[in-house]
């Protein structure tokens, strides 16, 4: 991610993201929960997300690149400073959709 940030920054072009660990998200479909165990579906932690917005919030800041995040869905993620709020920085734009914060 730094170096997609890197060489996009000069271009004036955001990265656009689906914020994932893929480590942690391997094989998941959907957000773990109630839902899932339902369904019988693997589920996502809220830590697949959550961490990867921390590390690439730190990332925009550190090298001046613009990252987009698109479709937040954990709380988790909302909690970081500045994305609930939408002082995340110059260089960060976050797409969260009705009823996907959890």
């Amino acid at each position: 991610m730094r170096a997609a940030l890197e060489k996009a920054k000069p271009l004036e072009v955001p990265i656009i993201e689906h914020a994932e660990t893929p480590g942690l998200s391997a094989g998941g479909a959907m957000n773990e929960g109630a839902i899932a165990k339902r369904l019988g579906a693997r589920g996502i932690p809220a830590s697949s997300e959550d961490e990867c917005v921390r590390r690439d919030l730190k990332l925009a800041e550190e090298t001046g690149g613009h990252v987009h995040i698109a479709h937040l869905s954990t709380g988790g993620a909302l909690g970081w400073p500045g994305v609930g709020d939408g002082e995340a920085g110059p260089g960060v734009a976050i797409a969260v959709g009705p009823g996907l914060a959890v």
